[in-house]
């Protein structure tokens, strides 16, 4: 089972003093709270009926100084409850609306973090598992903002590695598919030239790395491809 969390803060304002709030921040991860969540106890988590896994949230009055909110209102944080405390603390309360990738037991059990530290604005974007596996691969522009690397991780968040070739300046990788047999990843990326897309194939600990694609006309890509 995987899980994308989005987490982060939200600014409940008040339309005037002493009326009714309205959101600034974001309300997608709000909604995904109602929609993904089971009971909510009173000391803020919000926990899922099929495990311990949880949700929390806190809440700060704004002051009428403050220059989001110039009519007051509350500050909602919200993120996971990793150490399963029932209070979200500091460290738990992440970046509103950065996609990392975790996974999680069937039962919302020994939740782990299986993206890397990412750059500011950084996001996970498409992921996969290894047909045996072994390990997971996933998109992130998780060093550079918009510069998206294939990275591969072990099911227990360890060995978290880059296995795409050096990209030139601008490039990126755009597509990933394991080979049945787990021991090589083929990918579509405009590796050597911007905006020019070919294809390679690498290992999963980012080894021989290879382009397959052959030669190409002026402005042709690889725009597809299967093992």
């Amino acid at each position: 089972m995987f899980l994308l969390k989005v987490s982060g803060k939200t600014n409940l304002c008040r339309l005037m003093k002493d009326h009714s709030f309205v959101s600034t921040g974001t309300v997608i991860f709000l909604r995904l709270i109602v929609a993904g969540c089971g009971s909510t106890n009173s000391n803020g988590s919000s926990a899922d009926e099929r495990g311990d896994l949880s949700t929390a949230a806190r809440t700060t009055q704004l002051a009428l100084t403050d220059p989001d909110c110039p009519n007051g209102g509350i500050l909602v944080e919200s993120g996971i409850d990793e150490n399963r405390n029932g209070l979200l603390d500091d460290e738990e309360q992440e970046t509103d609306q950065v996609f990392e990738l975790y996974t999680v037991t069937a039962t919302g059990a020994h939740l782990e973090k299986m993206s890397g530290t990412l750059v500011a604005n950084g996001s996970v974007g498409s992921f996969s598992w290894a047909p045996d596996g072994t390990r997971l691969a996933y998109l992130a522009d998780q060093n550079i903002d918009s510069e998206f690397k294939l990275f591969t991780v072990r099911p227990d968040g360890s060995g978290n590695t880059k296995v795409n070739g050096t990209l030139v300046s601008g490039g990126t990788v755009s597509s990933f598919k394991w080979l049945p047999t787990s021991n090589q990843l083929a990918y579509t990326a405009d590796q050597e030239n911007d905006n020019v897309f070919e294809l390679y194939t690498v290992a999963p600990d980012g080894s021989n790395n290879v382009k397959v694609s052959g030669e190409r006309v002026d402005n042709g890509d690889v725009v597809s491809f299967e093992w």
